[in-house]
């Protein structure tokens, strides 16, 4: 039983539109034989897609992969889509989905500073969708979108990575600890954080005046 699948989207010419296709169809362009494919697998649970080049996981390939039915966890190394064809269209393209572990982890030499509005929109939609099943989650922390992910509920949540640029969390309004206080069934927290050379320290994680001053998170296990 196949419980996994990794495929490298750079360099896949049997993942191009079909010319045959309606107009439609091509501008999902490799998703039809991508479809096939992940219906021929009624036992995957496990995708990890490879973007090696940085250009951008095509959108209509990222919403066949996590539409998939069986499918409870996703990795991708690479980025997330650099257009979503509009936002209203982009919102209401997805059905129910089932993941457990969602994995973004960009290339570690991406600048500090790249912008990244895009990301922040397609996780915004994203999260949202999935915070109520989550247990795992691992994310860029300049792609976080921060002040939404505060508002929805995370019951199932019991591991989350951040890595990268931290500057972001200058702009919290909050301390870091009180954004994620929505998570209590957290198990492992990881802050990997960082900031260019002259740039001004992101704050306290847990400044000594937060008005939480219980940690929310019980079940927070030691570092080992």
């Amino acid at each position: 039983m196949l419980g996994s699948f990794e495929p490298d989207i750079n360099g896949r010419s049997d993942w191009k539109a079909d010319p045959q296709l309606p107009s439609d169809a091509n501008t999902g362009g490799p998703t039809n034989s991508l479809a096939d494919v992940l219906s021929a697998m009624p036992n995957l649970c496990h995708v990890v897609v490879v973007d090696k080049e940085e250009r951008g996981v095509p959108w209509p390939i990222l919403k066949t992969i996590l539409l998939a039915p069986p499918l409870r966890a996703f990795d991708l190394f690479g980025r997330l889509p650099v257009s979503t064809q509009g936002d209203m269209t982009f919102k209401s393209s997805f059905g129910p989905m089932h993941l457990t572990s969602f994995r973004y982890i960009p290339d570690d030499s991406r600048k500090l500073s790249e912008s990244v509005p895009s990301e922040k929109r397609v996780l915004s939609v994203l999260l949202e969708k999935l915070s109520s099943t989550l247990q795992v989650l691992h994310l860029p922390c300049k792609s976080v979108p921060f002040r939404e992910l505060k508002s929805w509920d995370w019951p199932h949540l019991q591991e989350l990575y951040l890595r990268g640029d931290g500057r972001s969390l200058r702009n919290l309004g909050a301390p870091l600890v009180s954004t994620l206080s929505c998570m209590p069934r957290l198990r492992r927290l990881s802050l990997k954080l960082g900031r260019t050379e002259g740039h001004k320290r992101f704050g306290a994680i847990w400044p000594p005046k937060c008005p939480i001053t219980v940690i929310p998170w019980p079940e927070l296990e030691p570092s080992p």
